[in-house]
């Protein structure tokens, strides 16, 4: 339970009403709860959706719903998609693109790349909840909105096992390249079960993001011989627009 509750402080902004003294390895055993933080901040975005449904039009409850996630998340992943298109696009070399990744100012990349961000986030949901009332049952809008963050945990828990770490130091050192296996595996399993008991069709979206991560890992690495926190943080955002992509063609589809 202790790791649980470390693991909602780390990558939420929820008032928990705990103190908890952790470590390295603290960290480490919180590893096979992400699939869990994710449904928790997916029940939450839900629990919202279902509230405000009937009152807001789509468009509205689309910016509503990415302005709660960021809140709730204070902004952690989202720091890491300015970082990273900062550094890594900036066409320098290792060393020059993990300095620029550590500034704290948002270059022109960083903020290019959050506003698109905003604008497809907000575009990508709109749509589905129009296409959901029309070509599926209702209940499929809030099981998008359940799962997405549980796909998005399960795909950065991926990128943590693929690892190495880039830096010699930094936050991003708690998980990276230092979670085996026999952690990763329920991680994985609790996001395919959600995904197969609720809505089957969409272990093949689920999927093609794990494939997608498994590219982005390479790339990154391939970059700067390995992974920072920053870059978890940008594919966390990055897998969420291309799992609500996926289930716009899957609704499209079937």
């Amino acid at each position: 339970m202790k790791s649980l509750i470390l693991m909602l402080q780390f990558f939420t902004r929820l008032p928990l009403p705990f103190e908890i003294q952790a470590d390295a390895e603290d960290f480490n055993r919180g590893f096979i709860w992400f699939t869990t933080v994710g449904l928790v901040i997916g029940g939450l975005l839900t629990l919202l959706y279902i509230i405000l449904s009937p009152w807001v039009g789509t468009l509205l409850l689309a910016v509503i719903l990415v302005l709660a996630e960021v809140l709730l998340t204070g902004g952690l992943h989202l720091d890491g998609l300015s970082d990273t298109f900062d550094g890594l696009y900036s066409n320098r070399d290792k060393e020059r693109v993990l300095e620029i990744m550590k500034d704290s100012r948002i270059g022109a990349n960083g903020a290019l790349a959050m506003m698109s961000w905003l604008l497809l986030k907000i575009a990508l949901l709109n749509e589905l909840f129009q296409l959901t009332a029309v070509h599926t049952p209702k209940t499929a809008t809030w099981l998008i909105l359940l799962l997405m963050p549980v796909a998005a945990k399960s795909a950065l828990a991926l990128s943590c096992y693929l690892g190495p770490y880039a830096r010699k130091e930094g936050m991003g050192h708690l998980f990276i390249g230092k979670v085996s296996g026999s952690r990763l595996f329920p991680v994985l399993t609790l996001a395919a079960i959600l995904h197969g008991l609720l809505v089957p069709a969409s272990l093949a979206v689920w999927a093609g993001i794990l494939l997608l991560t498994l590219a982005y890992t390479r790339h990154v690495r391939k970059r700067i011989d390995g992974l920072t926190g920053d870059t978890l943080g940008a594919w966390h955002e990055l897998s969420e627009l291309f799992y609500l992509a996926g289930w716009l063609a899957m609704i499209q589809i079937l």
